[in-house]
């Protein structure tokens, strides 16, 4: 037997698999598009990056491309390049007209779509919000429990005559910032801090064609309660309503974001696109056309039950130590700026 073995193990040796460690740029790097546009009248943006490599999260967008968006009766709206890969415009849609995308890349490529119509817009009811209390277990394996804000969408529909196919989405968060400074000059300002950790939730919803009344109510994001909502911090989200392509395109977004790594997930595949190209790089992404409205809720420090530590201390003291260098600077809290919403 001792034998065997010996004359065994080179055999068992040869036959091992040695792992390979395969380069991702020798694969050609896709173009990724995104490019939903609203009925509403306001500074729009598509935004043409290439596709992330293993292991990158960054943004890496396709500058000096020609990003045009045509209409039905031949009038164009041109998109304007306003940081590498982002494209904007003051554009809303009518709804009488159909649209469609043709974008010029520098290395020669083309991508295009097909024309678009602009579905009917639903209205939105409200955005609420619940303080509630919730436990997890943390990296030393002890439960905790934190106080946290969950922000919800809700939309009662009625006598809908056809089949509605509906998302919350577009969830702009913005807290009051005020400098409490240590010197006097220059003097105290204001700012308004825009979307500071939140992670938005996907949730899409369909309605068929004369149900009886239903009634929507859709998680927007969860957010610790903390220093943020020690003035006013308001929450503002959209009802997108789409067609039924683009419902399916946001379903498979929907599936894939909501993975959490079980073995009864399905496998993963490529998202669907209405998008053409000629003459390489390959592309995947989405124009879509939408309605939508629009509400906003605002949270108080005094609208909450959770004891609320301020940032910057209260006035006449005790201060934090150390001293909160945004208390003397608001601006450099990422996402502040002296602009204030205009829904305030």
């Amino acid at each position: 037997m001792k034998w065997l073995v010996i004359f065994l193990l080179p055999l068992l040796f040869a036959t091992c698999i040695e792992p390979y460690d395969f380069e991702a740029d020798v694969v050609d790097q896709a173009i990724v598009v995104d490019a939903e546009l609203s009925d509403s009248l306001y500074t729009q943006e598509i935004k043409i990056s290439y596709l992330n490599r293993v292991g990158s999260q960054q943004f890496e967008g396709v500058p000096n491309a020609r990003v045009l968006v045509e209409d039905d009766l031949g009038e164009e709206f041109t998109f304007e390049e306003s940081t590498p890969g982002v494209y904007r415009a003051l554009f809303g849609a009518d709804r009488a007209r159909k649209y469609r995308l043709n974008i010029a890349i520098p290395n020669g490529g083309r991508i295009t779509s097909d024309f678009q119509g602009v579905p009917p817009p639903i209205q939105i009811d409200s955005v609420t919000f619940d303080e509630l209390k919730e436990s997890f277990v943390n990296e030393d394996g002890k439960n905790r429990t934190i106080n946290v804000i969950k922000a919800y969408g809700v939309a009662n529909i009625t006598n809908n005559e056809q089949d509605l196919y509906l998302r919350f989405g577009n969830i702009e968060t913005v807290f009051l910032f005020a400098e409490r400074k240590t010197v006097t000059f220059p003097p105290p300002k204001t700012c308004f801090v825009y979307n500071k950790d939140i992670v938005p939730e996907i949730g899409v919803f369909e309605v068929k064609a004369n149900s009886d009344d239903v009634a929507v109510r859709s998680l927007l994001f969860t957010k610790p309660v903390s220093w943020e909502f020690g003035t006013v911090f308001s929450i503002k989200a959209d009802l997108i309503s789409m067609d039924r392509p683009h419902f399916d395109y946001w379903k498979e977004i929907e599936l894939i974001y909501s993975q959490d790594g079980n073995i009864n997930n399905p496998p993963p595949a490529r998202i669907r696109s209405n998008l053409s190209v000629e003459n390489r790089p390959p592309v995947i992404g989405y124009f879509g056309m939408t309605s939508i409205s629009s509400d906003v809720v605002f949270i108080r420090k005094a609208d909450l039950n959770t004891p609320i530590i301020l940032r910057c201390g209260s006035l006449g003291g005790p201060f934090p130590w150390p001293y909160p260098e945004e208390c003397n600077e608001c601006l450099f809290i990422n996402g502040a700026t002296t602009s204030r919403p205009e829904y305030w």
